[in-house]
């Protein structure tokens, strides 16, 4: 805050290390309001000997473990929480799953845009300040790890940097690394000071306006075929899908199959199976990544320059989009 010319500036000090304690709720972490009460199931058990009941013996049947815990963060409304029972001197290493006690949602891709000439993706927040480093896993196998800096001392005590920027941890990758192959993942950790390991922070689902990315796993000729959803009632409707006369899954190109019109290529794209045109009849192998260009249709000539999240497809148009012999960052 500045005010007639003085500034003062906010620090926060917090504890080098990440040390889990008490119960675990959305982005609350509490051990004060809690009480943990336990108490023996007693059961009664009849004694007989020789067919004649000589009285009563009392052994226990199990134990209850009440956990009353006092929360709230403004919404009266029904709460979830998550509570780790633990015997009595255990680890807490269940705690350490996920450091910063906070919710997550791995299914979900990080929103990026193109800020310039980086890719600049919103991470969910880090929510602790013993934040050590992060590890960002690109295609080919590309590890970068990024540390982080401390930014001065105060009382003896390192004042280090939180990631609180608007609600998101940004993450930025520069276009010119090498880094980003449209079409592939890229994922990103985290690393907190006395915790072993990287936790997931989220991913990175990069695609231009043009291109995308696939697998090969097979081609050959095949024929656009009518399929009745239920052959014994035709009315319930149909569907068309390729379906080969030649080749298929796990097949190579055959150079009889050169200029064929039914010449096809199968990829797999997010678990799904598809029978793409090929711009050319190139020979690929089982496994082989191929660069494929996006509604041919409509056939953008120039990337957008704000390329977002948005340009991510989750599915591939075997009418429309089509593989081409482009290479990205050929190593």
């Amino acid at each position: 805050m500045e005010n007639e010319g003085y500034l003062t500036p906010e620090i926060y000090i917090s504890k080098d290390t990440f040390q889990p304690k008490g119960v675990c709720y959305g982005n609350i972490c509490k051990q004060s309001n809690m009480s943990v009460r336990e108490k023996m199931i007693m059961q009664s058990l009849p004694l007989y000997v020789n067919g004649r009941k000589i009285g009563d013996a009392e052994t226990i049947s199990g134990r209850q473990t009440d956990i009353k815990v006092y929360l709230t963060d403004g919404n009266f409304g029904r709460q979830n929480m998550s509570v780790f029972i633990m015997p009595s001197g255990a680890n807490a290493d269940c705690m350490n799953a996920v450091p910063p006690c906070r919710d997550f949602v791995s299914a979900d891709g990080a929103k990026w845009h193109r800020s310039g000439d980086f890719i600049l993706a919103e991470m969910p927040l880090a929510e602790h300040s013993a934040v050590e480093g992060f590890q960002t896993i690109y295609p080919e196998n590309s590890i970068r790890f990024d540390t982080v800096p401390h930014i001065g001392k105060a009382d003896g005590v390192d004042v280090v940097l939180t990631f609180d920027d608007g609600g998101f941890t940004y993450h930025k990758t520069s276009l010119s690394d090498k880094y980003l192959i449209p079409g592939e993942i890229a994922y990103v950790s985290y690393k907190m000071r006395g915790v072993d390991g990287y936790y997931t922070l989220g991913f990175i689902d990069f695609q231009t306006n043009i291109f995308t990315s696939a697998t090969f796993i097979g081609c050959g000729l095949v024929q656009k075929t009518k399929v009745y959803k239920n052959p014994l009632r035709p009315k319930l409707g149909y569907t068309y899908i390729y379906l080969p006369y030649e080749g298929g899954e796990g097949e190579l190109f055959r150079n009889e199959w050169a200029f064929e019109k039914d010449y096809r290529c199968l990829v797999d794209y997010r678990g799904e199976k598809y029978w793409l045109k090929s711009i050319d009849f190139a020979e690929y192998l089982i496994g082989e990544r191929v660069i494929i260009v996006k509604e041919t249709d409509e056939m953008p000539l120039l990337p957008k320059e704000e390329l977002t999240h948005k340009d991510a497809d989750t599915t591939l148009s075997e009418d429309n989009d089509m593989i081409v012999p482009e290479l990205f960052y050929q190593r």
